[in-house]
């Protein structure tokens, strides 16, 4: 699912394209999507961003999609919105 936000490119390398999966790249930013079993018999979830072009990711265990992206496009000096 895509999400209303475009992923800036990456600090580091400045990779900018979107892969909707990074198996068998060596390129592209993607969303991450983790999810497992909870000890209650729920699911829980986090969303991370990877540059596969680089290997620089961000590792902040977003709640949303949307919310990892925005992390991602945060930059030094920029306030937090």
């Amino acid at each position: 699912m895509r999400s209303g936000f475009e992923l800036k490119p990456c600090p580091f390398c400045g990779e900018d394209e979107e892969v909707s999966s990074p198996e068998g790249k060596n390129y592209g930013l993607f969303v991450r999507r983790t999810s497992g079993p909870s000890h209650d018999g729920g699911e829980w979830e986090y969303f991370d961003v990877e540059c596969n072009n680089c290997g620089c990711s961000l590792s902040i265990g977003a709640a949303s999609r949307d919310e990892a992206i925005a992390a991602w496009n945060r930059r030094a000096g920029e306030e937090k919105k």
